[in-house]
């Protein structure tokens, strides 16, 4: 998460010293704009911190390995829609999901781990989803899926750390974007 900590600390920078940056979002038309800016350079800061620390530590391997993984996963989303909200307020424009990209993959991962929706897949019919506490660490996640309608198991394995590392690249892709739009707007937004 180092990459998007220095990613993030760019545009903190950026805002910090354009006058523009700071003119438009102090600006009381745009309150929301700068309230959306800052809770998501602050929600990023701190999931890129929590994950940091705990992919350095790892997964418990007592019950609380498997809380453990849903925190992480549910910082991963919180990270996400962070940045999107951020882009969004930034460049005026909504971020184009890439089908089959590591941040795509992540959410897909955390939904069918959950079971998301709640005994329905995406095809609208009835699947079960099982994690066993022991199959979670950042190199494997496994979960099992009983689909009813199909009359079968299906066996799920993740590489967390892969992902995470693919999704990086991505999401500082993004938030290069970010700042590369920033700059490109005089010197800040106007």
């Amino acid at each position: 998460m180092n990459q998007l900590l220095e990613a993030r600390e760019k545009i903190s920078n950026f805002f910090d010293n354009s006058e523009n940056c700071q003119r438009y979002f102090f600006a009381d038309e745009n309150s929301d704009d700068y309230a959306a800016y800052y809770t998501a350079m602050y929600l990023m800061q701190d999931t890129c911190d929590a994950l940091y620390l705990h992919r350095k530590k790892g997964f418990d391997k007592s019950v609380l390995g498997y809380i453990e993984f849903w925190g992480i996963m549910q910082a991963i989303i919180i990270q996400q829609d962070s940045i999107k909200k951020l882009y969004k307020v930034v460049t005026g424009n909504t971020l184009a999901r890439i089908d089959n990209s590591a941040w795509e993959q992540l959410r897909s991962m955390r939904n069918l781990c959950a079971g998301h929706a709640i005994n329905k897949g995406q095809d609208g019919k009835q699947h079960r989803t099982f994690m066993g506490r022991d199959f979670i660490s950042y190199e494997c996640i496994k979960c099992e899926t009983w689909n009813q309608s199909a009359m079968n198991t299906q066996f799920h394995k993740f590489k967390l750390s892969e992902l995470l590392e693919n999704y990086e690249i991505e999401a500082r892709g993004v938030l290069d974007k970010i700042l590369t739009d920033m700059i490109k707007r005089g010197q800040g937004i106007q």
